[in-house]
């Protein structure tokens, strides 16, 4: 896949896939566009919630130390969507945090 935004004399982004050949376009763009939801979900896990200030040796602990941390990651953003005011935009809420800030390309 490659992303060529019209604006641009050239190619942006090149994408090697080994997803199966009837995989539509658009589910393509999808899983493509999901690094940028995990990598910044690491990125808050490791700002905001500490994953990143653990200072063990052992895996046990450090096992135990990302555990707490992803599950009150999940538990703020479960608080989050819970809301009153966020529940007739849950939708948008969640497209806000779980897509890239721009959408794909479309195919040349």
């Amino acid at each position: 896949m490659i992303e060529w935004p019209e604006e641009q004399s050239e190619p942006e982004k090149y994408v090697l896939s080994t997803l199966p050949a009837d995989t539509s376009l658009k589910r393509l763009a999808a899983a493509t566009k999901m690094r940028w939801r995990t990598e910044r979900d690491y990125q808050d896990l490791k700002q905001e919630f500490g994953l990143a200030h653990y200072e063990g040796r052992g895996w046990r602990g450090f096992h135990h130390h990302a555990t707490l941390c992803i599950a009150a990651y999940g538990f703020l953003v479960a608080e989050r969507l819970g809301q009153k005011d966020t529940q007739k935009n849950a939708l948008e809420l969640i497209r806000k945090l779980y897509l890239p800030p721009r959408a794909p390309c479309e195919t040349r």
